[in-house]
């Protein structure tokens, strides 16, 4: 609040201010208001960290191109800075070049062998080829430096599964959803753990947790139907499958459920 009053009320733009300004927006997930701060001073050597702010500001922004762009020319200016070659590793995964975020993580990890961004780009990747032994612990390495790190929970529970650790995956995948409790595709992976340790309830609760978040994503009313077959209401799991083929006919998890339907008629 006393930032807010000192930049809007008082009108003091200076560039300290405004940096401090959008890191405490961006704590509190106000993502294009801090955008908008942050933008006039990228590159100004009074702040040299805001250009690396705005390029996570982005990022969560869903602006992924915009990112990798300011990213790359910014490192052609500060080819040393590790922390940037994390970050446009981590926009490479989400973008599915994993070629290219295998390079930048590696070029982080090189100058910073504890780089997060790069240890999670590089256990995104280990994980990817099942080498689980691997991604846990890179992993692990990340949470030891961020708890809070809820990509690292999500690949450490994925990579639990993978080992067929259910148990173990069901703890770290409750933490995922602790830490990124708007992120759907995580509680699909609790959803679906819980399925297979035959907690229907549980995987329930995850996928209605899911379809709050996004009506209209097809994964998630196929989950719903999944669970409608396993709790015997078949009218409700056929309704559901048709509401998730309307959106995607290729829909995994309601061909899932349109299987099981087959299956309890013979």
């Amino acid at each position: 609040q006393l930032l807010r009053n000192l930049f809007y009320d008082r009108a003091i733009d200076a560039p300290g201010i405004r940096y401090s300004l959008a890191y405490s927006l961006m704590l509190k997930s106000l993502y294009m208001e801090a955008k908008l701060l942050l933008g006039p001073i990228s590159g100004n050597p009074e702040t040299p960290e805001a250009t690396s702010l705005l390029v996570r500001c982005l990022h969560f922004l869903g602006e992924l191109e915009e990112a990798i762009a300011l990213a790359e020319k910014h490192l052609i200016d500060h080819p040393n800075d590790a922390t940037m070659m994390g970050s446009l590793s981590l926009l490479y995964t989400d973008i599915d070049d994993m070629t290219k975020a295998g390079e930048w993580a590696k070029r982080a990890l090189e100058i910073d062998p504890d780089n997060v961004d790069g240890l999670l780009t590089q256990g995104t990747f280990d994980l990817g080829q099942e080498d689980t032994e691997k991604a846990i612990e890179g992993f692990q390495r990340v949470l030891a430096h961020k708890p809070t790190s809820g990509r690292a929970w999500v690949g450490l529970g994925l990579s639990e599964i993978l080992n067929l650790d259910l148990e173990a995956a069901k703890g770290h995948l409750a933490k995922a959803t602790e830490h990124l409790p708007t992120h759907i595709g995580t509680w699909h992976a609790r959803a679906w753990n819980h399925i297979v340790t035959n907690d229907i309830p549980a995987a329930k609760e995850c996928f209605l947790k899911a379809h709050e978040l996004d009506r209209n994503f097809a994964e998630s009313h196929g989950g719903l139907a999944v669970i409608a077959v396993l709790e015997g209401r078949h009218h409700d799991a056929e309704q559901e499958i048709k509401i998730a083929l309307k959106l995607d006919p290729q829909c995994y998890s309601t061909l899932f459920a349109k299987t099981l339907l087959m299956s309890r008629a013979g």
